[in-house]
């Protein structure tokens, strides 16, 4: 019984659906009078739909992303900054005026920080969280992030606000302005970025000890069927990873890493 509505479960996803429209459509198309050009195309839509939306391909693209910097088993004895690489905005919840951080990345992104933070000898703590795209800065800004930093236990005195920039190279480049001289850098930013936001670092002449947070993937979690059930959860995350190996790649091209 506990089966049967186990699998009636999966009806209710919206992924599945969508899976299952494109295969009735690529089964027709082998089974009716259509032209070549629409079997491929209806066949490749299925495959990179499944591919996408299921664990084994979203694994394979996240996994190398997420281990290629390792946490550091002891912090090096000197640093002059930590930098923490805020690569998501405040949330205003409904009924609400006031922006909150619990519930997205920057949460963790604090909380994994407030480590080293506390290891003492931090002279500069650079929150870097880049301009706003569509909501003013009084709505998800700076203010927010420090009011937030500062009650999880960061010193104020030591705080740096970066709002200056999007892209992740224009941010390094602020960033490099605020420093001035400070070259020797904890960077703290999610796994998944980490890597070109770390090679960004080092192009612009830091030195850079990374410090992955807040991964997207569990490598070590035991497999089972709803691995292999599409998920809208696993198609976004198997998205992030395309963008960064494109972002990679653009960011290679253009020396930016």
């Amino acid at each position: 019984m506990q089966t049967i509505y186990s699998l009636s479960k999966l009806l209710l996803y919206p992924s599945v659906w969508i899976f299952i429209g494109f295969l009735v459509a690529c089964l027709l198309s082998w089974t009716t009078r259509c032209s070549p050009a629409v079997r491929l195309i209806l066949s490749l839509s299925v495959m990179l739909f499944y591919g996408f939306s299921t664990r084994p391909l979203e694994q394979a693209l996240v996994q190398p992303l997420e281990t290629y910097h390792r946490p550091a088993v002891t912090l090096p004895v000197e640093h002059d900054a930590i930098v923490l690489f805020v690569n998501d905005y405040p949330r205003l919840p409904p009924f609400t005026g006031r922006p909150t951080i619990i519930g997205t990345r920057t949460a963790d992104l604090l909380m994994c920080g407030i480590n080293y933070v506390r290891s003492g000898g931090v002279r500069k703590i650079v929150l870097a969280e880049g301009a706003p795209r569509l909501l003013s800065s009084q709505d998800t800004g700076s203010g927010v992030l420090q009011e937030w930093a500062i009650a999880l236990g960061y010193p104020k005195d030591a705080l740096i606000v970066n709002d200056k920039g999007i892209a992740t190279h224009e941010r390094v480049q602020a960033i490099r302005l605020l420093l001035g001289s400070a070259n020797r850098i904890l960077l703290i930013d999610s796994a998944m970025h980490l890597t070109r936001s770390a090679g960004t670092f080092t192009k612009a002449g830091f030195t850079v000890t990374a410090i992955p947070c807040d991964y997207s993937l569990a490598s070590a979690r035991p497999w089972d069927f709803y691995d292999f059930i599409p998920s809208g959860s696993t198609l976004e995350t198997s998205s992030e990873a395309v963008y960064e190996y494109f972002g990679l790649l653009a960011y290679w091209l253009r020396g930016f890493v």
